[in-house]
């Protein structure tokens, strides 16, 4: 049940994500900064602030249920070393994307600077892009490598195991 709820909070997450980009370009997002009105500028930005926001939460749910599955599939009853390292992924994941949301939620000091650049004082965080970058990196190799693990324990012949990695390893493309 978890699953299912946290798949439909990325679902709408993710529709969200789309119908704010959409309505982003109507102000200029994605166009040269001479081609735009300044003021249309700063609403594509105060849109552009609340997708990083929404995007961080969306993939965050989809990530937890992708592990969530993945300890139902391969662990079953038994407390393996497989169900171990679900529990510890999925707590280094929601801690991560704990820092990264937060970080999204306040990109400057004052916030208002994130889409009106041209206030004196404060600064604005440079890093938040490469910290969201590697966090979904990492959390995607942890994800990948959770099932490869527990499969190369299955007792079957080799090349059924690697066929069913391959399956999860097609899935990075």
């Amino acid at each position: 049940m978890v699953i299912t709820h946290l798949q439909i909070i990325a679902s709408i997450g993710t529709a969200i994500l789309v119908i704010l980009l959409l309505e982003s370009t109507r102000y200029g997002l994605g166009k040269h900064l001479s081609d735009t009105d300044l003021a249309d500028s700063w609403k594509a930005l105060r849109l552009l602030y609340a997708v990083q926001i929404v995007y961080g939460v969306s993939i965050f749910a989809a990530k937890i249920a992708v592990l969530l599955q993945i300890k139902r599939l391969f662990t079953g009853s038994k407390k393996s070393f497989t169900y171990w390292a679900t529990w510890v992924v999925i707590g280094i994941v929601t801690c991560a994307y704990i820092a990264v949301v937060a970080i999204w939620i306040f990109p400057c000091n004052p916030i208002k600077k994130f889409w009106k650049p041209q206030i004196v004082g404060g600064h604005c965080n440079p890093e938040r892009g490469r910290l969201s970058g590697t966090v979904n990196i990492l959390s995607d190799v942890a994800i990948l490598i959770l099932p490869i693990a527990a499969i190369l324990k299955l007792h079957m012949c080799l090349q059924k195991k690697l066929g069913v990695c391959a399956v999860f390893i097609i899935a990075i493309m």
